[in-house]
């Protein structure tokens, strides 16, 4: 496990096809409750640092936030122009690939984009910020 993250690097071998679902199921058996997982390879980890690198936002202030919001698949043309256009001065989104970068106005907490509404918005999904992710690519 990766600083207390709920981040978990691990290796198989083949395409890992299922992983998410097996690793649902086994900690679901071990735990008694659902654990939503959402699996990225050590490639997919890297292209979404480097995209936050791009700067998908412009001039980013140190102020702000950049969490990535991992979602199960790829997001479709249509669901994706709806995300983008839920931005707002404070909360704004960029839709690549199966992630939804989001660039908060001040903090987290500040947010009137709760996690419960990036729910609805996006579907099921994890949130990790920008920094964490980093780290995570660092030890790949």
């Amino acid at each position: 496990t990766c600083f207390a993250s709920g981040n978990v690097l691990f290796s198989c071998t083949g395409k890992g096809d299922g992983i998410e679902s097996r690793i649902e199921q086994h900690l679901g058996e071990q735990l008694g409750w659902a654990v939503p997982t959402f699996v990225r390879s050590a490639p997919d980890v890297t292209a979404i640092v480097e995209f936050a690198d791009s700067k998908p936002f412009g001039e980013f202030p140190d102020d702000h936030t950049h969490m990535v919001v991992l979602t199960r698949a790829k997001i479709t043309a249509q669901h994706g122009a709806t995300i983008a256009n839920s931005s707002t001065a404070d909360n704004r989104f960029h839709v690549q690939g199966s992630e939804v970068h989001w660039a908060i106005a001040g903090k987290l907490s500040a947010s009137v984009m709760t996690l419960s509404k990036l729910v609805k918005l996006v579907g099921p999904n994890t949130t990790r910020n920008i920094t964490s992710l980093r780290r995570l690519a660092d030890r790949l």
